[in-house]
This record gives structure tokens, sequence and C-alpha cells, in this order.
């Protein structure tokens, strides 16, 4: 996200499709792996939470009106196993990733009835 205005992008993007039918967000954030909890510094955990976390809600947002109006859409999300099994070392991103699997579930019984279907893929 670097100081782009990544979801003024992906609109731009999405108003050139003219039929938004599928959305796949994949988010993933590259860093070391082990990292205990308390060593994580906090610009690591907001990068990675912009990244894996913002990414899908910008790729959701972007797609939504659309797929409403058409009355039939799919999203597809990057989640993880590590969402719902704790791990050590792997807090932020477990966490990110976690939140990621709320949001899929949330959309998909908020969007559900417009006959747009949001799931997770959990590597």
């Amino acid at each position: 996200m670097h100081g782009c205005n990544c979801r003024q992008r992906w609109c731009s993007g999405a108003a050139a499709w003219k039929r938004p039918y599928l959305a796949a967000a994949v988010a993933a954030h590259p860093y070391r792996w082990g990292q205990p909890f308390d060593k994580i510094p906090f610009d690591l955990w907001e990068r990675v939470m912009r990244v894996n976390v913002t990414g899908s809600w910008v790729c959701a947002s972007v797609v939504a009106d659309g797929m409403r109006k058409a009355s039939w859409g799919r999203i597809i999300n990057i989640a993880s196993l590590a969402s719902v099994l704790g791990v050590p070392g792997r807090a932020l991103y477990g966490s990110t990733k976690g939140a990621v699997a709320q949001l899929t579930m949330a959309l998909a019984v908020e969007w559900g009835p417009h006959n747009v279907c949001v799931n997770a893929i959990l590597p």
C-alpha cells in the first residue's frame, strides 16, 4: 500500500470491468516466521495487517455494488489454517488470516441473499 491510493486504483479497474462476477483476493505478506509475539515491531504488525486484511477488504468493496446489482457474484479470499490453529511464533500471521476468515463469513451471510457467494481457501 506504500502511499498509493490502492482503493482508487482498484475502483478504476473495476469500473472498466463491466460485469464484476468474480473477485479473488490474494493478500499475502512475506515476513519472518517464528517471531515471538512480544518481538513483533508495530510497523511490521501494521504492514502485514494492511496487506492481508485491508487488501481483502479493498477487493470486496470494489466489486460489491456491481455484484449485488447483477444479483450474482463470487468472491474467494485466501485465509489460512493458521487462522484456526494456535501456532507458536505465528500470532501476527494467524491474526491477520483470522480477520480474513471472519470478514469472509460476515460477507457470506450479508451478501448471500443477493446471490453473491463469498468463500475462503485455507491452505
